[in-house]
């Protein structure tokens, strides 16, 4: 639809209508960030299952992502790779014109840990380390990660998506007992304490 058929008030009311209509999966590409956000605010709010596809946004000159657009992004691909149910994609046509990966490198991208998995502490830094993660004393924000002993505290990028991880977006500390995940749980980064565990 051109501008002048669909506005950006009505484009997310059309979408809503013809998911509802077909049950299939409706993308919707507005011209700018901020529509993406009102067109998701407005199908979520409608009850329609809904996901906005981010942009990579860089700033003229860089040439390096951020770590937590780049997490956002993988998690709605991801989500849409897993779950085959019909949704509404909102999509900037900035998000439409970066490429994606192949949905059998999405696994190679992303690490899932859970309590009791043997993992090499090292073997793990080092993926933290070529995955845009920076080592620190003590972790501070996304994309932090900082190892002492057999404790290491990951900062992950991305404010979660529905669907995500409890802990996307939440610093977590992983206690290792030699080369197994003894016990994983959110960090309180104003008392640097750990009690909240996290299941699974």
């Amino acid at each position: 639809w051109s501008s002048d058929v669909c506005s950006s008030d009505l484009c997310p009311k059309i979408a809503a209508a013809i998911f509802g209509q077909t049950r299939r999966t409706v993308v919707l590409v507005v011209a700018h960030l901020d529509d993406a956000d009102e067109a998701l605010d407005e199908l979520v709010s409608a009850g329609v299952p809904a996901l906005r596809l981010p942009a990579m946004e860089a700033l003229p000159g860089e040439s390096s992502v951020a770590l937590d657009q780049l997490a956002e992004r993988l998690s709605v691909i991801r989500t849409v790779v897993a779950d085959a149910s019909p949704r509404v994609i909102v999509c900037p046509i900035q998000a439409l014109m970066q490429p994606v990966p192949a949905p059998s490198r999405i696994e190679a991208l992303s690490r899932t840990l859970r309590k009791g998995q043997s993992v090499r502490p090292g073997d793990l830094v080092a993926w933290l380390a070529a995955a845009g993660y920076t080592r620190v004393e003590s972790v501070e924000e996304p994309g932090d990660f900082a190892l002492r002993g057999g404790i290491l505290d990951v900062f992950a990028p991305g404010a979660g998506v529905a669907g995500a991880s409890v802990v996307n977006g939440v610093p977590v500390r992983l206690d290792f007992f030699g080369d197994e995940i003894d016990r994983i749980s959110e960090i309180d980064l104003e008392t640097m304490g750990s009690d909240r565990r996290v299941e699974g």
